[in-house]
């Protein structure tokens, strides 16, 4: 689903071994100041540029100092799909008066903001608090499910999923959005994760600034600056920040195209299968591979189990342990992106081996 409101605003353990011909392709700046700790990854917040463009997307890396007296990359971000702000900045340097706060508020191309520090009524005035943002537990809770950030996600009962692999990310310590859109918070606060914006209206009542363009909140980059704004998302975070950027882009999205491979490395309790993901559709989908000693077609609830393989753009293959010796296995792949869904054709079986018969002692 593309975005609503661009014609309003705008202004002049898995492998992934092929890409897909099928790619989005927007145009993205990425605000970061570009810290490297000298470990791994290099700099600290290049896994999520590295996210960026195995999806397909254009990223350019642009460091800001002073918006409101340069010109020139007020026009690159102007020229561009889309404006991403890490959680490599400091804040005090992105609001240092109110003619740089408005700079950036007045920015003509959407634009998405990690920093949990920049959203501050100090800051550039998004949310009415000043408060220090808070570490994040590892689960987020989705406030609005049918929201097409959230396609290709399979929440638990609560609404809720693992966003974080490792590590912290900081959110707000404000539950209100004031004039925004609660997309979803922090599970055990209650405080705000994602919020949206729609252009020329007051963030907040009394905030005194209001977007030229399209604003999300989405707090992402690790908190404990160990990596600096690190990349920490699950595949299941990635595929909602990658929802989110396709959204926020207005990049068109249809279904996924996904079909089975083989069954390989055959034991008596484990293999190996495999299955590609032929089209993305525009945006890399999440694949979930359904297997059990019953064929359960095309409903989930009638397969045995599935794992997650995580997003996908071409080859991929995972493990299947615990199996029952001497048995006949089916599996079938499925993929989901914000564009739609696909099942493989038809499912894929295989034979687990039977251990040999122990010699007879006389």
């Amino acid at each position: 689903m593309s975005s609503p409101f661009r014609a309003c605003w705008f202004l002049p353990g898995l492998l992934l071994l092929t890409a897909s011909p099928s790619l989005p392709a927007a145009d993205i700046i990425w605000i970061t100041e570009n810290t490297d700790q000298n470990n791994p990854p290099s700099p600290d917040d290049s896994g999520w540029t590295d996210l960026l463009t195995s999806a397909g997307h254009t990223v350019n890396r642009l460091t800001v100092t002073s918006l409101d007296s340069d010109p020139d990359s007020l026009d690159r971000m102007n020229a561009s799909d889309l404006v991403i702000v890490s959680r490599d900045t400091n804040s005090g340097t992105y609001a240092s008066n109110t003619s740089e706060v408005t700079a950036w508020n007045d920015v003509a191309t959407p634009l998405i903001q990690m920093s949990a520090y920049l959203v501050r009524s100090n800051r550039w005035k998004w949310l009415n608090n000043t408060g220090t943002p808070i570490a994040s537990g590892p689960d987020l809770q989705i406030r609005d499910p049918a929201h097409p950030i959230f396609a290709g996600i399979t929440p638990d009962d609560r609404n809720q999923f693992v966003l974080l692999t490792n590590g912290t990310v900081n959110v707000t310590n404000q539950a209100n959005a004031g004039n925004g859109t609660v997309l979803a918070t922090d599970p055990g606060t209650g405080n705000l994760w994602i919020a949206f914006w729609e252009p020329a209206t007051e963030f907040y009542a009394g905030s005194g600034q209001t977007p030229a363009a399209p604003r999300l909140w989405f707090a992402g980059g690790e908190s404990a600056n160990n990596p600096k704004g690190g990349e920490n998302f699950s595949s299941a975070g990635e595929t909602v920040f990658l929802n989110a950027v396709n959204w926020m882009a207005d990049v068109t999205v249809d279904p996924p195209t996904v079909i089975n491979g083989s069954g390989q490395e055959i034991s008596t309790r484990t293999a190996t299968v495999t299955g590609e993901v032929t089209d993305t559709g525009g945006a890399p989908p999440n694949v979930t591979v359904y297997y059990g000693n019953n064929n359960g077609g095309t409903d989930p609830d009638a397969w045995n189990a599935g794992i997650e393989a995580g997003v996908q753009a071409g080859i991929f293959s995972t493990a299947l342990t615990g199996l029952t010796p001497g048995t006949t296995y089916y599996y079938r792949s499925f993929a989901s992106n914000s564009g739609g869904d696909d099942w493989a054709d038809s499912s894929t079986s295989f034979t687990t081996l039977t251990p040999p018969t122990p010699p007879t002692v006389v």
